[in-house]
């Protein structure tokens, strides 16, 4: 099974993914201050929380980062750092079934 880490401080969104992963039979963990990020497959990443960026820096072949579509700065610095999924937040639900895949 898939290893999936969450990094999403908004309550209203984390409760999203989890369903949605949930209904595609995976199990998502979120991250704690001692979590080894080596351990894990995929990493979601919210852009809106502080410490998304440094752990693309760490990992961004893991990553699969979102963030608002007007936050174009933010979007843009993560792909910088090496993210290749980067998406606006709708289409990140859109589509989070399918990139889990």
């Amino acid at each position: 099974m898939t290893k999936i880490l969450a990094v999403i401080s908004d309550f209203i969104l984390s409760v999203k993914t989890d369903t949605i992963l949930k209904n595609h039979s995976h199990k998502l963990e979120y991250l704690k201050d001692d979590t080894n990020l080596d351990n894990y497959d995929i990493i979601l990443l919210d852009l809106s929380d502080n410490r998304s960026l440094d752990i693309i820096k760490k990992v961004p072949h893991k990553c699969i980062a979102f963030g608002s579509h007007l936050d174009l700065d933010l979007l843009n610095k993560a792909k910088e750092l090496g993210c290749k999924n980067v998406l606006a937040r709708s289409k990140f639900f859109e589509d989070l079934a399918s990139l889990i895949k």
